[in-house]
């Protein structure tokens, strides 16, 4: 995935459809084909855009109170992606995993 502009995300997600509560903000934004991995004040949310024309998406939530902990691995010689892991509490979603290709994002940031 790639990081995108979070001024335009945030935007977007307080708007249509306003998925963002008012005092949310995008902190990081990183788009994988025409999925978004959105890193807020509040949580990560993953907007998973389904289907030929895109009409169908998906929301995934994770509030931050449910995150244990977080990996990072950075990219190496033969890996240009970086991945991220976030552990939560949550039953069916015991780990998150967002890859990010190094020269078009920096979650370090």
């Amino acid at each position: 995935s790639v990081e995108e502009d979070a001024q335009v995300a945030d935007h977007q997600l307080h708007s249509d459809p306003p998925i963002l509560l008012g005092d949310e903000r995008v902190e990081k934004v990183f788009k994988k084909g025409r999925d978004w991995y959105v890193y807020t004040t509040h949580r990560f949310l993953k907007v998973d855009v389904q289907g030929i024309q895109g009409k169908k998406v998906e929301y995934l939530s994770i509030p931050k109170r449910w995150w244990r902990c977080f990996e990072v691995e950075t990219a190496g010689h033969l890996d240009p992606d970086a991945e991220v892991y976030i552990h939560t509490d949550l039953p069916k979603k015991k780990r998150m995993e967002q890859d990010i290709l190094v020269k078009r994002g920096d979650i370090m940031e």
